[in-house]
């Protein structure tokens, strides 16, 4: 019963940040196109997407390294292409 609450944990977890993350990259290009669009570039805004972007791919990583964990966990190994 523990473990089945600690994959259900895990599970969600990864699935929250996964999203958080695509989110997170998804407002990251929305802002970087916004702020090159136009005469005057707003650099300052630039670089804030990109920041907000390597959050989102932060929080991307580490979401899917946990649903690859919780595959790893239910089998020796994955399997090959």
């Amino acid at each position: 019963m523990l473990n089945w609450v600690l994959n259900s944990g895990n599970w969600g977890i990864g699935l929250l940040l996964a999203a958080v993350g695509i989110g997170l990259i998804g407002v990251a290009l929305i802002d970087i196109f916004k702020s090159v669009k136009g005469d005057p570039k707003n650099w300052p805004g630039v670089i804030i997407g990109l920041l907000i972007g390597l959050f989102g791919g932060f929080f991307l990583i580490v979401g899917a390294t946990g649903f690859i964990n919780i595959f790893k966990s239910k089998s020796n190994e994955i399997p090959r292409a």
